[in-house]
C-alpha cells in the first residue's frame, strides 16, 4: 500500500471556503460519540481530552463522518498525518473546540469533493449550443420574445392552483419538452405575468456544448450537499432554506415604493430580481448555512417548523399586498401571486439519498417538502434542457417516493406546450419567394423549433445604408454628359450581408439531433471504425424517424425507454403527458433544419461502408423488425 503524502495547506484565512451542510456537532456530543459516554454540559479544556494528534484525528474523523469529503480524508492514520504537517490546522481545531462551533473548520473547500450529479447517460452532450455561439446564445435570450406560450403557461399554472391548493402534491409540476424548444426562455417570459424565483441549477458546463445563463451555483452545491441527511433532517433542511429565502425577499421589497397594479408590482419585481438576484442567493444560503447547526441540532416540532415556515411566505404575501391597493389585491385573489422555478432540476433527480428511505432522490424529497405550502399562492415549476420524463415525472411503478405514490392521484400532469413556428417575420407573404430563396438556411431558420430563429436573429447584421448620391458642380456652358462606368460587380443576394450564424446551424442541429459535443472526425484509414461505433441503433432509428415519421406505440413498455431518450437528448418533441404518466405522444414536427441535418447524416451513412443497415429503407426494416414500430404501420 502506498503512503500517502498529506498537502501542506496555505494560511487557513486564505483557503477557499464554501458552502456545505454543517453538521449538528457540538464539543459534547464530539465527545459522547468518541468515548461512548454522557458528557455534562460543561465544556472541559481541549487539552484534558485531546491529548495527542491521534486523538486529534479522531475528532476530526467523528465531524466528518457521514460527509461526501474526499476518500484520503476518511482515515483516520491519514489525518493524523494531516496534522502533523500543518501546525494552523491544530490550532485551528482547537480553536473550534473553544468556541464550540465547528463550522469555520468544516467549511474549508479542501476537506470536500466536488459537488456535482452523475450524467444521465455516459457521452450525452450537455448544452444549447457550441462554445462559439454562446454570444449568439447570450443576445437571442436578451431579444424581443415571440408568441403567446408563457399566457397558456400562465393560465395553465393558475387552473392548476385552483384545483390542487386542497389537495397534497397539487403546488407543483414539471415542464417536458426537448432541447431548444424554448422552455427556459418562456419560463423567464412568464417573470412578465407572474413574480418568480428563477433557480438555475445547472452543472458547470464541459466539452464542446454550452448553455445560458449561468447557473446559481451556490444553490446548486448547498442543496446537494444536503443529500446525506436523514428524511426528517431533509425536510427540516428544506424548509428552513424557505424560510431564510422568504424572510431575505420580504425585507428586500420592505422600502420599494407603492404600484397601482399588481402588474406593474411583477415588472418592478423582474427589473430588481434581474439585477440582485445573485446577491439575494448568496445572502439566503449563507444566512441558511450559518443556521443549520442550530435549527437542526434543537429538532424543532414538526408542527412549529411547518408553522415557521408557511409564516415566512405568508409575510411575503403581505408585503407584496401593502404595495398594490385593495382594488388590486382583490383582482388578484385565488390566483397564484408567486411562481418558483427550479430549471435543470435533473441534477437534483440524479442525486440519491442514502440517508432517506422515504424518497428516491434529491427531487423527490424537495418536492414532498413542497407540501407544506398547500393552500398557498404559490407554484413550483422543474424543467431541464435535458428532459428526462422518467426523472422529473415517473410513472406510478417508476416512482421511488413513497409519499408521491401515496398521492400519485393529485399530481399535476406535466406541462408540454412549447413555442414552435413563431418567428417574427410571420405571416410570410404568400408569393415573392424563389425556390432558391426557400432552400436558403436563413428562410429554414425561421421555422419549426424558437433555437434556430432566435440564434439566427440574434446575429442579423445591420443592413448597410445606401450611399448619399453626390452633387454635380455647377455647369459651364455646353460638355458632353459623361460616360456612366459600368457597375460594380454584386454578390449574389444570398451572400450579401451573410449572417454568420448561418454556417453553422446545420451542423449545430447535426450534433444536437445526435447528442454528441462534436461530429465524428475520421481519416480513409479510420473512418470506417470511428463511423461503426458513432452510428449507434439508435441513431439511426432518430434519422429515420426525422425524414419519414415512424409510428411507435407510446404504451409499449418496449418503446418508452427509448422514446424518453429521444426527448432528452435527440430532440424529440412532446405533445403531451396524461396525468397517469403511463406514456407520452412525442414526435419530430415539420422542422427545416432538423430534416436537412438528419438528410446529410443519412449521406454520410450511405458512403461510410460501414456493416448493418446504412440506408433509409434498410433502417426502417430494421425497427419494424425488432419490433419497435407500432404493428398497425407495416
Amino acid at each position: 500500500m502506498s503512503h500517502w503524502e498529506p498537502p501542506l495547506l496555505g494560511p487557513l484565512n486564505t483557503e477557499r471556503r464554501q458552502s456545505h451542510v454543517a453538521f449538528p456537532m457540538t464539543v459534547p456530543l464530539a465527545m459522547e460519540t468518541l468515548f461512548h459516554e454522557h458528557v455534562s454540559e460543561t465544556i472541559p479544556a481541549y487539552e484534558e481530552v485531546i491529548t495527542n494528534l491521534e486523538d486529534a484525528a479522531a475528532l476530526l474523523s467523528v465531524l466528518f463522518n457521514g460527509a461526501r469529503i474526499k476518500s484520503e480524508y476518511k482515515s483516520v492514520e491519514n489525518l493524523q498525518r494531516l496534522l502533523e504537517k500543518n501546525e494552523e490546522l491544530q490550532e485551528e481545531l482547537k480553536d473550534s473546540w473553544r468556541r464550540n462551533d465547528f463550522m469555520r473548520l468544516q467549511s474549508f473547500a479542501f476537506w470536500y469533493t466536488a459537488s456535482s450529479a452523475p450524467e444521465i447517460t455516459k457521452g450525452r452532450a450537455r448544452g444549447t449550443v457550441i462554445n462559439t455561439e454562446v454570444q449568439t446564445l447570450t443576445v437571442a435570450w436578451t431579444s424581443r420574445y415571440n408568441g403567446v406560450l408563457h399566457k397558456l403557461l400562465c393560465n395553465n399554472i393558475h387552473d392548476a392552483f385552483r384545483h390542487g391548493k386542497r389537495r397534497p402534491f397539487g403546488n407543483f409540476a414539471s415542464l417536458i419538452n426537448c432541447s431548444g424548444s424554448g422552455k427556459s426562455r418562456m419560463m423567464k417570459q412568464l417573470q412578465e405575468l407572474i413574480a418568480s424565483i428563477p433557480f438555475n441549477l445547472r452543472r458547470t458546463d464541459s466539452g464542446n456544448m454550452q448553455s445560458y445563463p449561468d447557473p446559481d451555483t451556490m444553490v446548486r452545491d448547498h442543496f446537494m450537499d444536503s443529500s446525506h441527511l436523514s428524511a426528517l433532517e431533509q425536510e427540516a433542511f428544506f424548509w428552513t432554506f424557505f424560510v431564510h429565502l422568504f424572510n431575505v425577499i420580504s425585507d428586500f421589497i420592505a422600502e420599494w415604493s407603492s404600484h397601482r397594479t399588481y402588474s406593474d408590482l411583477v415588472s418592478s419585481w423582474r427589473v430588481h430580481f434581474r439585477d440582485s438576484h445573485t446577491v439575494i442567493y448568496e445572502e439566503v444560503v449563507t444566512k441558511h448555512q450559518n443556521s443549520l447547526t442550530v435549527s437542526i441540532q434543537r429538532t424543532l416540532p414538526n408542527a412549529a417548523l411547518r408553522t415557521e415556515v408557511r409564516g415566512a411566505l405568508i409575510r411575503l404575501l403581505k408585503n407584496m399586498d401593502q404595495l398594490v391597493p385593495e382594488s388590486a389585491r382583490r383582482e388578484q385573489s385565488g390566483r397564484v401571486k408567486l411562481v418558483c422555478s427550479f430549471d435543470e432540476a435533473d441534477v437534483l433527480a440524479l442525486q440519491e439519498v442514502p440517508g432517506n428511505a422515504e424518497e428516491g432522490n434529491l427531487y423527490d424529497a424537495l418536492c414532498s417538502s413542497l407540501d407544506v405550502f398547500r393552500g398557498l399562492p404559490i407554484f413550483f415549476v422543474f424543467l431541464s434542457t435535458n428532459s428526462q420524463v422518467a426523472l422529473l415525472a415517473p410513472p406510478k411503478s417508476r416512482s421511488k417516493s413513497i409519499a408521491a405514490k401515496q398521492h400519485f392521484g393529485s399530481l399535476v400532469a406535466p406541462f408540454t406546450e412549447t413555442p414552435f413556428d413563431c418567428s417574427p417575420k410571420f405571416p410570410l407573404p404568400r408569393d415573392g419567394h424563389t425556390l432558391l430563396d426557400i432552400i436558403t438556411v436563413e428562410f429554414m431558420a425561421q421555422l419549426g423549433r424558437p433555437l434556430w430563429g432566435s440564434l439566427l436573429n440574434a446575429m442579423e447584421p445591420e443592413p448597410e445604408p445606401e450611399p448619399e448620391p453626390k452633387s454635380e458642380p455647377p455647369s459651364q456652358g455646353k460638355s458632353t454628359p459623361p460616360v456612366s462606368a459600368p457597375p460594380p460587380a454584386t454578390a449574389p443576394p444570398s451572400l450579401q450581408n451573410l449572417n454568420p450564424m448561418a454556417a453553422e446551424m446545420i451542423p449545430l442541429a447535426r450534433t444536437k439531433l445526435l447528442s454528441c459535443d462534436a461530429l465524428p472526425e475520421f481519416t480513409h484509414e479510420t473512418k470506417v471504425e470511428v463511423l461503426s461505433q458513432f452510428y449507434t441503433p439508435l441513431r439511426k432509428r432518430i434519422l429515420a424517424e426525422v425524414r419519414v415519421c415512424l409510428n411507435y406505440e407510446p404504451s409499449r413498455q418496449k418503446t418508452y425507454d427509448e422514446l424518453a431518450e429521444m426527448v432528452a437528448s435527440h430532440m424529440r418533441m412532446v405533445y403531451s403527458v396524461p396525468q397517469h404518466r403511463e406514456y407520452m405522444r412525442s414526435g419530430y414536427s415539420s422542422d427545416p433544419i432538423l430534416a436537412e441535418a438528419a438528410a446529410q447524416e443519412i449521406s454520410v451513412l450511405n458512403t461510410s461502408g460501414i456493416d448493418g443497415a446504412t440506408s433509409l429503407p434498410s433502417i426502417i426494416a430494421d425497427a419494424m423488425a425488432n419490433d419497435l414500430c407500432s404493428v398497425g404501420e407495416r
